[in-house]
């Protein structure tokens, strides 16, 4: 549903399942990220360790919280 939304809020997205990448290593879906200038949102609480993914080497990984998962969650998650 996050991703329906933020398309509907006019985001460019791209999913790991749309680009065949669903079961690489955290590390690849970063260094993708990185490589085409996205933004990584997730909700994988993995990416908050900083031994692996330290704020300097990843600055664009977002992690998000969308509670139940609700729309209004998710729509609040993103526009504040």
């Amino acid at each position: 549903m996050a991703v329906k939304i933020l398309r509907e809020m006019g985001a460019k997205v791209v999913t790991v399942q749309e680009l065949h990448r669903r079961k690489h290593p955290d590390e690849n879906h970063v260094a993708y990220a990185l490589r085409n200038a996205y933004v990584l949102l997730t909700r994988d609480r993995a990416y908050l360790d900083e031994r692996h993914f330290p704020l300097i080497h990843c600055p664009t990984i977002l992690v998000f919280n969308f509670g139940s998962g609700s729309r209004g969650e998710i729509v609040q998650a993103f526009t504040t």
